[in-house]
């Protein structure tokens, strides 16, 4: 699950690293959910048409100012089959089909969710081009890429989200570890080699 406002070309980048992903894997049981606020860059249904995975697509759109909160509360609320697991993951990742396989490992049902410790790019570096000899390093700051039971996000009651916070930015990751230890979850917290996050510019992002 993304949430996207005025990231067209990231977008792009996410269908395709998805459509490798499930070629790769083979996995008839992954679903995508995009949450666009209409995005002025993009024409997401026609991206999502010649991304070779539309069947597996699902977008929801909407006007107004971009919330983080409540695009995945209410993306999340699509999926209706409490067995199922969802991802909340980001726009600006490269991720291989091993990560799959990390998530149902570390994902127990009624018991923990799974936050993985991601590579954080360098300048100008890919997971195959490293720049100056750099990839990055681990980011272990922050909740951003997090994986649970559909079941264990309702119990969580996902992210707090009312309009004094609807607009607010960062900090709403460490609400939900909070919301996920005080429901008597626990969390996993490894290292995953299996998603890089490219470094990219902020300014005029979600604008």
């Amino acid at each position: 699950i993304v949430t996207v406002k005025n990231q067209g070309p990231w977008v792009h980048l996410f269908l395709e690293n998805i459509a490798r992903l499930v070629h790769e894997s083979r996995d008839r049981g992954i679903r995508v959910v995009i949450f666009d606020y209409e995005s002025h860059d993009l024409d997401l249904e026609d991206a999502v048409k010649t991304s070779g995975i539309a069947e597996i697509v699902k977008t929801v759109s909407k006007p107004g100012k971009y919330s983080r909160r409540e695009a995945f509360n209410v993306a999340i609320n699509l999926v209706t089959d409490p067995n199922s697991i969802v991802l909340l993951t980001d726009l600006h990742l490269e991720m291989t089909s091993l990560l799959l396989k990390d998530i149902r490992k570390h994902c127990i049902q009624g018991q923990q969710v799974y936050t993985p410790v991601i590579i954080r790019q360098g300048k100008c570096s890919s997971p195959r081009v490293p720049m100056w000899g750099y990839i990055g390093y681990w980011e272990t700051l922050g909740f951003g890429i997090v994986a649970m039971y559909k079941s264990d996000w309702d119990r969580t009651g996902g992210f707090k989200f009312d309009d004094s916070n609807k607009h607010k930015w960062g900090g709403e990751d460490y609400e939900l570890v909070d919301s996920v230890v005080e429901a008597g979850l626990g969390f996993e917290r490894v290292g995953c080699p299996y998603i890089y996050h490219y470094m990219h510019i902020r300014e005029g992002m979600w604008e």
